[in-house]
């Protein structure tokens, strides 16, 4: 019950320094005895100190996992880029082997009715 009451005159003390941004006033500082608001300051600073530090690994943490999925994306879309030049040199060299049938049956074509035209004409 001792340590409930530490706790919630700790935290009204916090709560009414919080409402003053600039810190507290004299007779606030005055009213937790000096030397106690000191010492809870320092450990409020320590509670902040390795909440920080926790959040700093946390940061890491997703940068290595941000380097690692941009990673996967680059060689991802490098992937998809090459497979779809690939994809466009086999419709090239069909469209080309396309392009030389019909330019051999136009010949072909030409010839014949050439042929044609000279065996009627005799």
């Amino acid at each position: 019950m001792k340590e409930q009451d530490s706790v919630t005159n700790k935290s009204q003390t916090i709560d009414s320094f919080m409402i003053d941004k600039e810190g507290p006033t004299e007779d606030q500082y005055q009213s937790t005895k000096g030397e106690r608001y000191g010492k809870d300051l320092h450990i409020d600073n320590k509670i902040v100190l390795r909440f920080m530090e926790e959040l700093m690994r946390e940061v890491k943490k997703m940068r290595k996992e941000f380097k690692q999925v941009r990673k996967e994306l680059v060689q991802e879309s490098i992937e998809k880029e090459n497979k779809w030049k690939e994809e466009r040199n086999e419709l090239l060299e069909r469209v080309t082997k396309l392009e030389n049938i019909t330019h051999t049956l136009q010949e072909k074509q030409a010839s014949d009715n050439s042929i044609q035209k000279d065996q009627t004409g005799r």
